[in-house]
């Protein structure tokens, strides 16, 4: 019921122009010698009318040639759009069980062809209309697009449907009423150009504007063609190259509004209005000349309407073991490769033998290289076919196809900011490379993976906030004679130390898992030692762990490690690494300790020579 409800709405709003549009076909094919014009003839040259017919000419021109350009530049981009206009009318129309609903599905099936369509002629009406040829037909044409597309975005905007209708992609972004207003100007001054078709004259001979118009078909086939089968040229993206993706992670507004209160006077009923910030107006209403007013309502109006972040469901979880490494990845200084591949099923295959030799190429340098799918299921499957020797994490598909357009795309990355992206037609061999991918620098202090949020006054210092070297100060770390080992510690190019607050409380979790650590360190001949704050008499009468206990100073222990039991890693003074394993933490946090193994492969640790 709902269905003919919007439907009979759609029929019932846009009546007049159905019936000015019915009314102009009869009038054109029952006289084709004659261009239908409701201006009067011997007023139509007059200057005022000629210049509004002009200027309208010139400013719908230009709109569409913008307009098409700009979606031309991203097609994959303007067909996900499509997609998601089909998806909802479908579903509105009846699903795939109805008829409607059938011819929706059917059209989602070839969204990209769709778009590739609909950029092509937008530009090439655009130009034909500022070279003035064929405008009888540019007229026509014009018409029927913006009755469509007005329309659409009604609907949309009544029924909140698209949110965005993507007539600029994402270089502009327009709300559905927003949409909607900007295709009823265009729908006045369209109808302008119609109606006043003759005051319209070619720029050009005949020939040479058929020429012209050649030129601009050929001209916008190619260049869409080449933005679907490689990068956009223009990137208007969050995840754009040269964008740091934390900042885009905490870039949202905050609504803005203000609060109006509305007192009517008793006597003349005469009503007044003004802001809650209005002592003054308050003061007289409520207490000098309170028996002369009563309040009728209070009215919010919206001074600035809130934004969402421009990056969105920015998660990696790991397919498998389910870690979380979104934080670690974004914070990494050195470079990361990310390979996106957000649908297995549709992802281009004969580049994979190419993307497995330059993982491992990338992955012998110690760099880190891993793919992004939303299709975690396949992912075991996908790999033993491949061979892949990388591993795949999880996220969100809209996010992956907005990261880059290509199934699969190759993303590098470096303290959360995008270096360089590649189409899988372009993707690139490891010696084509122009990075030197080693890493260089120590990795920084993550301990939560979840995606921060910055308070509205950090977020002009994001970099600043979670992009730091941590360089701890004075350890004062002692032994029980009370002999110091703060200088050998502090230079020592690989120190492992498990920090206890209190030994008697460690849980047995955190005894095996620290205990894997020492095990593994050991056999590497590498350093490592035990900190507390306690006595260390006490400390190691009650140690469960496979190491000696040193002493520091409380302060110290509290700015490197917030539990009970941690783990740090420390090279040349440095804090490269600090994993939280006491027991209050392990429930909700547990999945994301690492293994000593992939401690030992991600920090390339190798056995050293006492």
């Amino acid at each position: 019921m709902l269905k003919f409800v919007k439907l009979g709405t759609i029929f019932v709003v846009f009546l007049p122009y159905n019936l000015t549009f019915i009314f102009l076909i009869h009038f054109y094919f029952m006289n084709t010698t004659t261009v239908p014009t409701f201006i009067p003839q011997e007023k139509l040259f007059n200057l005022p009318i000629r210049s509004i017919v002009q200027l309208c000419r010139i400013l719908v021109g230009v709109l569409f040639i913008i307009s098409g350009l700009i979606k031309s530049n991203d097609t994959i981009g303007f067909g996900y759009k499509l997609e998601e206009y089909f998806e909802v009318f479908g579903a509105d129309l009846g699903g795939s069980e109805s008829f409607l609903g059938g011819i929706m599905e059917f059209f989602h099936q070839y969204a990209w062809e769709q778009a590739f369509f609909i950029c092509v002629i937008e530009v090439v009406l655009g130009i034909m209309l500022l070279l003035g040829t064929y405008i009888r037909f540019v007229s026509w044409s014009m018409l029927l697009m913006i009755l469509f597309f007005t329309a659409l975005t009604w609907y949309s905007w009544t029924y909140n449907k698209v949110t965005d209708c993507g007539c600029f992609g994402d270089a502009l972004k327009l709300t559905p009423k927003q949409s909607f207003m900007k295709d009823i100007y265009l729908t006045v001054m369209i109808s302008i150009i119609f109606l006043g078709q003759k005051a319209i004259r070619p720029l050009f001979p005949t020939i040479i504007g058929f020429l012209l118009v050649l030129l601009a078909i050929a001209a916008n086939i190619y260049f869409p063609y080449y933005t679907h089968n490689h990068l956009p040229v223009k990137d208007f993206r969050p995840y754009a190259i040269g964008n740091n993706w934390i900042e885009k992670l905490n870039d949202d507004i905050d609504i803005q509004s203000m609060s109006y209160f509305v007192y009517q006077n008793k006597a003349t009923k005469d009503s007044i209005s003004f802001a809650q910030t209005d002592t003054a107006s308050m003061n007289k209403v409520t207490m000098r000349e309170k028996d002369k007013w009563q309040w009728l309502r209070t009215k919010d109006e919206i001074l600035k309407p809130a934004k969402p972040t421009s990056i969105v469901n920015f998660n990696l979880t790991h397919v498998g073991t389910n870690k979380e490494i979104s934080m670690e990845v974004l914070l990494d200084p050195n470079y990361t490769f990310l390979l996106v591949e957000y649908d297995l099923d549709k992802a281009n295959t004969a580049v994979q033998p190419a993307i497995n030799e330059f993982a491992k190429q990338v992955q012998a340098k110690g760099a880190r290289f891993i793919a992004l799918t939303a299709s975690a299921n396949q992912v075991p499957a996908f790999v033993a076919k491949h061979k892949s020797t990388f591993e795949y994490y999880s996220m969100d598909e809209k996010a992956l196809k907005t990261i880059v357009r290509g199934n699969p795309g190759l993303v590098l990355i470096k303290n959360a900011t995008a270096v360089d992206m590649w189409h899988w037609n372009d993707f690139p061999t490891f010696a084509s490379l122009k990075y030197d991918v080693t890493p260089k620098e120590p990795v920084y202090w993550v301990v939560d993976n979840n995606v921060p949020k910055l308070s509205q006054e950090d977020r002009p210092k994001a970099k600043d906030i979670y992009i730091q070297n941590q360089t701890i100060g004075a350890f004062d770390v002692v032994d029980a004679e009370g002999t110091s080992y703060n200088a050998e510690m502090m230079s020592d190019t690989s120190g492992f130390f498990i920090v206890v607050d209190e030994v008697a409380n460690m849980d047995s979790m955190s005894t095996a898992y620290s205990n894997a650590i020492i095990a593994g360190l050991s056999q590497l001949n590498m350093y490592v030692v035990g900190i507390t704050n306690r006595p260390l008499a006490e400390a190691n009468a009650n140690n469960t762990l496979q190491t000696d206990f040193y002493l520091s100073d409380a302060q110290t222990m509290a700015t490197l490690q917030k539990s009970n039991v941690g783990i740090l890693m420390i090279k040349n003074g440095q804090l490269q690494r600090a994993w939280k394993v006491n027991k209050n933490w392990e429930a909700e946090n547990s999945k994301i300790l690492p293994t000593w193994e992939e401690i030992k492969t991600q920090y390339h640790l190798n056995a050293v020579t006492e």
